[in-house]
């Protein structure tokens, strides 16, 4: 019996009702139950349809390079990259270059005498010259180490040139002593770049001892200097340490202040072996999830999820067809305007080998045949990777294209598309199915109690029944006696 939304199970009637409504209820749920299992089972195959499709965008990946075009990039190989490295553009010289370096460029740096107190002289100026700017710098009596510093790398030219973009001042201190000396050097190397200095009227920097008193540099710490090498015997002076297009299309980094190094310049193979190997791996690791979904057998009375999962595309057409087409567009590819390289298998790209009776799904690739052919003719196999790449990449497309309008999604994102209307739909459903069996629920439990009431009614008229027959059977003994 049910009063203010409390259920009295079985007061009367002896039954235990509320059991009997939560088993009728599982049993009216039923519906429920298949339709989460369902909805649970196209999560599973949008999962395995995600993974798909991510794994076919991944090959699409593989073959960029290609497709835009293979980037016959040269490589500059130093024998000995403590002495020179260095780099190469497409359109560098190729061959080998014997490198002799003489000497590395270097900056122009000149110093104070050591100086144990502050500046001592006349209030004057005095002006430093480097690559064609002038800067005019004060200097006043008791001016610290430090201030003089300071007034150096603040300077601007007449140019408008600030001092620390052309050069630096410092101060190196002697621990021992405490003595500073004053450090004024240019930024950039080479003669070019040289420093010269005009003193004041009183010989400011003949006080602080970086001219002597012929107005001449005192303490030059390191000359100017451009650097000099010599390619295949061939003298060559540079102002910096970086050597641009002394050997076409090749810049030379000078590491060491003299040495020797071989410097081979050609094209960079190994990086386009790199590049075709990448792709021969993801299109083994592409084939291989497509075809172990395709064989997956499903699990008689799957009990754990893993279960559920197996052979959820098992014989799927759409896998079918994609491993196919990405096999065919491959090793079945063929360019026929090429006079050399036709075909991928002409550049070392093929069918894995058998083993018995199994055919492999996968492909290998000859590196010593591929690097053979781009040494022969580099072009040509750049051409055939274009060419193969460009149709299997409009294929993928065609498979994999992410878009929320469903005309204009691949066919696997499509798919995944279809079953989350699939699921909205399913969800629908479950809701229609739970307000049905919520008044179902409701009048189960209206019936239970309707039937308590009458059987309390029953129990109380009996009882009635039994006392007033009990009260006549006292009443005729009285008279009989």
């Amino acid at each position: 019996m049910s009063t203010s939304g409390i259920s009295f199970s079985g007061l009367f009637s002896g039954l235990d009702t509320e059991n009997i409504i939560t088993q009728l209820m599982y049993l009216e749920a039923a519906p429920i139950r298949a339709l989460e299992t369902k909805k649970t089972m196209l999560d599973y195959e949008r999962e395995a349809l995600q993974s798909v499709n991510s794994s076919l965008l991944s090959l699409r990946d593989s073959i960029k390079e290609f497709k835009d075009g293979l980037l016959l990039q040269n490589k500059a190989t130093s024998s000995d990259e403590d002495v020179l490295t260095a780099t190469a553009t497409t359109a560098a010289t190729p061959g080998t270059y014997d490198i002799n370096i003489i000497n590395r460029a270097q900056a122009h740096r000149v110093g104070s005498d050591a100086q144990a107190g502050n500046y001592a002289g006349i209030d004057d100026n005095f002006q430093i010259t480097i690559a064609g700017e002038t800067f005019t710098i004060d200097v006043f009596n008791g001016d610290t180490m430090s201030q003089i510093s300071q007034r150096i790398n603040s300077a601007v030219s007449g140019g408008g040139v600030d001092f620390t973009e052309v050069g630096q001042a410092s101060l190196i201190t002697d621990p021992s002593t405490g003595n500073k000396t004053l450090v004024i050097e240019a930024l950039d190397t080479g003669t070019a770049n040289a420093m010269s200095f005009v003193d004041g009227a009183n010989d400011v920097l003949t006080n602080l001892g970086i001219f002597t008193g012929l107005d001449a540099i005192k303490n030059e710490l390191q000359a100017a200097q451009d650097a000099a090498l010599t390619i295949n015997g061939v003298l060559i002076n540079s102002s910096t340490n970086t050597i641009q297009d002394a050997v076409f299309g090749v810049t030379m980094t000078l590491q060491d202040d003299f040495g020797n190094a071989t410097l081979t310049v050609g094209l960079d193979t190994e990086e386009i072996v790199s590049q075709v190997v990448s792709f021969v791996e993801q299109f083994n690791t592409t084939t291989d999830l497509l075809a172990n979904y395709i064989g997956e057998e499903p699990v008689d009375e799957p009990e754990t999820e893993a279960e559920l999962k197996k052979g959820i595309l098992q014989g799927d057409w759409d896998l079918a067809s994609a491993k196919s087409s990405i096999r065919m567009k491959t090793t079945g590819y063929v360019d026929a305007t090429q006079l050399v390289y036709k075909i991928l298998a002409d550049i070392g790209i093929t069918s894995e080998s058998t083993v018995g009776t199994l055919v492999s799904d996968n492909i290998e690739v000859d590196e010593a045949k591929l690097r053979q052919a781009l040494n022969n003719d580099k072009e040509e196999v750049a051409s055939l990777l274009e060419g193969f790449a460009d149709q299997l990449d409009s294929y993928l497309e065609s498979q994999t294209k992410v878009s929320m309008v469903d005309t204009m999604a691949g066919n696997f994102y499509r798919r995944i598309l279809g079953i989350d209307d699939q699921q909205d739909r399913i969800d629908d459903n479950i809701a229609t199915w739970e307000d049905r069996i919520e008044a179902l629920e409701e009048r189960y439990r209206n019936q239970f109690a309707a039937m308590e009431s009458y059987l309390s009614t029953l129990q109380s008229q009996s009882s009635y029944l039994l006392n007033q027959l009990s009260n006549l059977t006292k009443s005729s003994s009285s008279s009989s006696k």
